[in-house]
């Protein structure tokens, strides 16, 4: 495997340096259909299990260095719903729990991106 060593990246308009790249991308993502059978577009995702009325775990291709390292998950859905996720069991299992705005758990279309470092 080759490393390329820059400090910035252009695309010729605009300029960015490379530690908002590595550090600062999300390096997870989902959208996630009403009764999470699918996932209509996702980023690092390997699978969705759905557990229930509102509570759903996504499997990451590939893992966190650890579950300490996943603590801004945030989401929003179509329906103003509250998405709440929390690693479970490895740094490559995130738990969501998804609620109405009466606080009951629903099955609604929701996102989701988390941000850390890559095992």
């Amino acid at each position: 495997m080759s490393t390329v060593v820059t400090s910035n990246i252009s695309d010729g308009t605009d300029t960015v340096g490379t530690e908002y790249v590595v550090n600062g991308s999300a390096k997870c993502f989902w959208r996630t259909s009403g009764g999470y059978t699918g996932l209509p577009s996702s980023l690092n995702v390997s699978s969705l299990v759905d557990n229930g009325v509102g509570n759903y775990d996504i499997t990451t291709t590939n893992a966190f260095v650890s579950s300490s390292d996943m603590t801004n998950i945030s989401g929003v859905s179509s329906s103003a719903a509250r998405i709440h996720g929390s690693i479970v069991s490895s740094a490559s299992v995130i738990a969501c729990r998804v609620f109405d705005s009466g606080g009951t758990a629903a099955n609604t279309n929701s996102t989701g991106a988390i941000f850390g470092e890559l095992a």
